[in-house]
């Protein structure tokens, strides 16, 4: 006589009427975030009041170039990983297209960055610097590190990569839960 059960894998059971089902418990999450929230939050706000404060530096510091702060990204981003094309240019700083288009074109007319053919794309061309490009991003650079060097931070290199090391993990975890899109 086959009794289907008997041909299941180990562990599972089919359950007979009138017997009483036992349900598992459900089980919490292993990483609640519910204690932590209120210092996520703390960390947030304080990144927040950061970023604020490094735009209000930067503004200060680089007041005599041409270029804003988009400029300034914009160039950054292609001194430090080459040429690139204004869509993966606009990819890297989750915005949109048209917004680096218009930042392109403005760096193109100050002759900071030039167009050169990309061998993989007919219309889309790489977007590079040009050495008064090269030379503004080193001039904004020396005037950081002057910045940077003028902090009376009383860190540890222990406490800044910790530091480093958080910022990014809710940076990444922020851009799972809100993909882009």
């Amino acid at each position: 006589v086959f009794t289907p059960h008997r041909n299941l894998p180990m562990g599972i059971r089919i359950h007979r009427p009138g017997t009483p089902r036992i349900r598992p418990k459900p089980r919490a999450p292993a990483t609640s975030c519910d204690a932590s929230l209120p210092h996520v939050q703390a960390v947030m706000e304080e990144a927040t009041a950061l970023t604020r404060a490094l735009r209000a530096a930067a503004d200060r510091i680089h007041r005599g170039t041409p270029v804003s702060a988009a400029h300034r990204t914009v160039l950054r981003v292609l001194y430090h990983f080459g040429p690139r094309t204004v869509p993966q240019l606009a990819r890297s700083q989750s915005v949109s297209r048209q917004h680096v288009q218009v930042v392109v074109n403005r760096l193109l007319a100050l002759q900071l960055v030039g167009l050169r053919k990309n061998p993989t794309h007919r219309r889309s061309r790489y977007v590079e610097l040009l050495d008064a490009g090269v030379a503004l991003v080193e001039a904004m650079n020396e005037r950081r590190r002057e910045l940077l060097q003028g902090l009376s931070l009383e860190l540890e290199q222990t406490e800044l990569a910790q530091t480093v090391a958080v910022l990014r993990a809710l940076r990444e975890s922020l851009q799972r839960a809100t993909p882009a899109g």
